[in-house]
């Protein structure tokens, strides 16, 4: 019996949950409306839009754009469970600081068909294919950069390493390894009873039911193959994705900066520092442009 579970059920717990519905996650962003501004998205333009993935759905987007015609874009990528709404929550941060700002639902997310999460490696195909579908309608020479939390960041950060139209990235609490951050996942809810025997079990399982290596699966040798400027945010409290993640990934990425807050955990970054992270991402994105702009 928990051979079988391990082997067949573990895995599309983990692989293919349920996520949280608009709904859920608008929910979630109730208390945060005077917070994050959020009344104030109700004045700029924005649209929805969707383009086809390679892999056979449509992906579902939306875009915000600034009250004054800008250049500078960021797409935000949501967590694992949650959906663009998450993400919608940022959006006001980036818009007054003249950023056009675009969410978009990852694979298996929100809106978009259910198939399984993949922890980057066909969504960041499917996001590439976002900046072909994005590119033509915004220009060759707007300044554009990717924000992620959780798998948003590790999404982001893989996407960066294949994409070399990516001018930045802000990457709060991404994961280093999958296989480590299932176990740090684990041990946070004290589910620590899987063995070493139980966790090949696992992903044997996971392998042989989504064709897919996932024990393999690492963000570390993605950003070492990234050329643009990195930005690094994590809670020292943050026992999910534990802060010495983002500091492995910081020494290996050519161009990176790196902040950590105190008494901070994995989901409450911006909500306990919002005035304090928006002033170190204002700064890093005022880096990025001046650097951009002495590149052209």
């Amino acid at each position: 019996m928990k051979e079988r579970f391990i082997n067949k059920i573990l895995p599309k717990l983990v692989f293919a949950p349920k996520p949280f519905s608009y709904t859920m996650q608008q929910a979630r962003l109730l208390p945060l409306q005077t917070r994050f501004d959020l009344p104030y998205l109700q004045t700029v333009p924005q649209r929805a839009f969707y383009y086809r993935s390679p892999y056979g759905y449509d992906v579902q987007g939306k875009i915000f754009l600034t009250p004054q015609p800008s250049d500078n874009y960021i797409i935000l990528f949501h967590g694992y469970y949650a959906n663009q709404q998450e993400s919608i929550g940022l959006a006001p941060l980036f818009l007054k600081h003249n950023f056009n700002v675009i969410t978009v639902d990852s694979r298996h997310h929100g809106k978009n068909a259910k198939s399984f999460v993949s922890f980057g490696v066909y969504e960041r195909k499917d996001f590439k294919l976002l900046i072909d579908y994005l590119q033509p309608k915004i220009g060759k020479h707007a300044t554009l950069g990717l924000f992620g939390h959780s798998l948003g960041a590790a999404i982001a950060l893989q996407t960066a390493a294949i994409d070399s139209r990516i001018d930045f990235v802000i990457a709060s609490a991404p994961f280093n390894r999958l296989d480590e951050t299932l176990l740090s996942h684990f041990l946070y809810r004290k589910q620590n009873w899987l063995s070493h025997h139980d966790w090949q079990t696992f992903y044997f399982g996971a392998q042989k039911l989504y064709k897919l290596n996932f024990q393999n699966i690492t963000v570390e040798a993605s950003v070492k193959k990234i050329k643009c400027p990195v930005l690094y945010l994590h809670g020292l409290d943050d026992y999910q994705n534990p802060t010495y993640m983002s500091a492995e990934l910081h020494q290996q990425t050519l161009h990176s900066a790196f902040f950590t807050f105190p008494h901070t955990g994995h989901n409450t970054i911006f909500t306990k520092n919002y005035d304090e992270v928006s002033l170190i991402i204002y700064e890093f994105l005022d880096y990025v442009h001046i650097h951009d702009s002495s590149q052209s």
